[in-house]
């Protein structure tokens, strides 16, 4: 976090609107990770605003996709909703799969959170063609993620448990911390789901410890 005070310090004392943009982003995700929902969407709004006033349209569907995901944790989902959908329109636009899967996947996830699995199903559909061209990591396993919850929400968590099975052991095994603690607390979730209570109860109880002691209180909250 230090890193990022000295680049927001840096980028004011020298009126670089782009570098103070860009280390409050990055100050805004770790505010999030840690819980701290006011100030993740305090520095949020304002890199938006920043953004919006240069005219740095590339990344901005970044600060939408993260105002998006301020929201949903805030339980304000139908926003995080048409947030989601914005930045995903803005990533077609620049022809960036990896940020429209991203943007797709937290619209999914935000339609589950009101109970509405057939608006979610629409904007997995939407998603679905993009992986072939996802070469980011990190954005195809949380559209895997959200594909799952969706399935599970469906009625069909059985169906989701193998793929995040493997999720997971490739998260494991490729060294991706975050991306692996989430497919636990999905997988945990589906568990728990299908019956396998005291494997799920186990694997939750596992994250919530590792998510603590690495600093995502978030992460450790949900668990």
């Amino acid at each position: 976090k230090a890193r990022y005070q000295k680049a927001l310090a840096l980028g004011r004392e020298t009126s670089n609107k782009s570098q103070e943009a860009q280390a409050l982003f990055d100050l805004g995700e770790i505010f999030l990770a840690e819980g701290d929902f006011a100030a993740a969407r305090r520095n949020q709004e304002e890199v938006l605003s920043i953004r919006t006033a240069i005219g740095e349209t590339v990344d901005l569907a970044y600060s939408r996709l993260a105002l998006a995901g301020v929201s949903l944790e805030e339980g304000k989902a139908g926003e995080a909703e048409v947030q989601a959908r914005l930045a995903a329109g803005a990533f077609r636009q620049q022809e960036s799969a990896s940020g429209a899967s991203a943007a797709l996947a937290v619209a999914a996830r935000a339609c589950l959170a009101q109970n509405q699995p057939a608006r979610a199903e629409v904007c997995l559909t939407e998603g679905r063609p993009l992986q072939k061209d996802n070469a980011d990591r990190d954005s195809r396993a949380r559209f895997a993620i959200a594909e799952a919850e969706a399935a599970a929400a469906s009625g069909r968590a059985a169906a989701a448990r193998r793929p995040i099975e493997s999720l997971l052991a490739d998260a494991e095994k490729s060294g991706l911390v975050l991306i692996g603690m989430e497919a636990s607390l999905a997988l945990g979730r589906i568990e728990i789901a299908t019956g396998d209570k005291a494997a799920g109860v186990r694997r939750l109880q596992a994250l919530q410890q590792e998510a603590s002691k690495r600093g995502f209180a978030l992460l450790a909250r949900k668990a």
